[in-house]
């Protein structure tokens, strides 16, 4: 929490000119909606990213506006869902997570999708790839979670040791 502070304080310091933030705040968010397989929930970044990041860093980001009564009826709604789910399985396991469970499957997505996926316009260099693949690759069992949970990630996620889905990387061009 110190470390991130100091990065918010540096980066308002000296605000860029031009502001890329702004288009970056959004391109990301646009990225994830995609990555949401159900339409209903494809709005739900915004919000999920506005309580993450603050209201200051949101309106930093380009992430400011208002999310319709709807998405954050739904958001609010989902969260409260999620945290009375775990308080309830936590009567009878201290170490149930459902929202753990969400925040991984989620994270493997978003990484395999957004950094792994070599197939947008930006790629990623060997050695930035090779330490995400690594770093993916020790996140397969969550040892806080019972095992029934971990099976239902594998479901959600990929089986086994987790890793990047190799399909949508394309061979290394030499040039």
């Amino acid at each position: 929490a110190v470390m991130f502070d100091r990065m918010q304080a540096r980066a308002r310091a000296k605000r860029p000119d031009p502001d890329v933030r702004p288009a970056l705040g959004k391109a990301l968010v646009n990225a994830m909606a995609r990555s949401l397989v159900l339409p209903v929930v494809r709005h739900l970044p915004v919000p999920m990213t506005q309580l993450l990041v603050g209201k200051e860093t949101a309106k930093n980001i380009g992430l400011a506006q208002h999310a319709s009564w709807l998405i954050r009826c739904l958001f609010t709604a989902l969260r409260y869902l999620v945290a009375a789910v775990d308080a309830l399985g936590r009567l009878f396991s201290p170490k149930f997570s459902i929202s753990r469970m969400m925040t991984r499957v989620m994270g493997y997505h978003l990484l395999t999708q957004l950094l792994m996926s070599q197939t947008r316009p930006l790629a990623l260099p060997e050695k930035v790839l090779k330490n995400l693949h690594q770093t993916i690759a020790q996140w397969g069992d969550d040892p806080k979670a019972h095992t029934w949970l971990n099976r239902l990630e594998d479901q959600l996620t990929t089986q086994g040791p987790w890793h990047a889905i190799r399909a949508e990387l394309p061979q290394p061009h030499h040039h």
